[in-house]
């Protein structure tokens, strides 16, 4: 199997350590590349054409001054419209007639993610955000309610001091790559759940359409019947989930 290229944009020490850590565990698996800010990142997607990219969305540009001051007013042309909605929707909401001074200026880190998520869609490369996000508030609605229009995956972490969710973000982005509708059946102890359940509505369903059919219930018989119609596709999205678990060591 040729090996899965992912890029991981993150810029703080303690998640890239355990996103190495992570990812050295399928090395025979993925090649994965490391950027700590915008421009590494941008470069990177430029130079190589990734399976996947998993991105934080709060680091630095690692412009200078004046090329920082422009990209970050980019990035708030792009929040503006749904900073206006989210205005409209609650007065007291946060919002700025420009950048906020300390992303123009550096001091903060500006949702540069918004970039490479633009730069890995125009590609068509599969990304997910992954994020502990609680400690950017002021803005954080507005990038949720972007992610959300844009139909980015989003894996955020709550709570001070604890590490990225990685091993969700992964199984995020190998969704998409392999189109697989139910995520939860990524996950092996749900899909052995889940199997198990269909196994018994297999066996229990016939029984229930005959009992229906003679109290002449024809709403259950039709709900039982219909279930019925989608097993087969359930039991096929089964399968293929364990074999893309084995393929990608989930």
């Amino acid at each position: 199997m040729e090996k899965l290229e992912i890029l991981i944009v993150e810029d703080k020490k303690n998640h890239l350590a355990d996103a190495k850590e992570f990812f050295s565990e399928r090395e025979n698996i993925v090649n994965v590349a490391y950027a700590t800010n915008l421009q590494e990142a941008e470069n990177q997607l430029n130079q190589t054409n990734y399976g996947a990219v998993i991105s934080d969305i709060f680091f630095p540009t690692g412009l200078n001054k004046k090329e920082n001051q422009i990209k970050v007013n980019g990035l708030y042309q792009r929040l503006k419209e749904v900073i206006n909605e989210l205005k409209e929707e609650a007065s007291n909401y946060l919002g700025y007639v420009n950048a906020p001074k300390e992303w123009l200026e550096g001091r903060t880190e500006a949702p540069c993610g918004i970039y490479v998520v633009e730069k890995a869609k125009e590609k068509k490369i599969p990304v997910v955000f992954n994020t502990d996000a609680f400690h950017h508030s002021d803005f954080l609605e507005s990038v949720f309610r972007w992610a959300k229009l844009n139909e980015i995956g989003f894996v955020d972490v709550m709570g001070e001091g604890n590490p990225k969710e990685w091993k969700k973000a992964y199984v995020n982005c190998i969704a998409e790559i392999e189109n697989i509708k139910n995520i939860n059946f990524l996950d092996l102890k749900r899909l052995e759940n889940s199997k198990s359940k269909l196994e018994k509505k297999k066996k229990e369903y016939p029984k229930l359409i005959q009992k229906a059919s003679d109290e002449n219930n024809m709403s259950y018989k039709k709900f039982y019947l219909e279930e019925m119609k989608e097993f087969p596709e359930i039991e096929k999205e089964l399968k293929k989930c364990r074999k893309v678990i084995e393929k990608y060591k989930i």
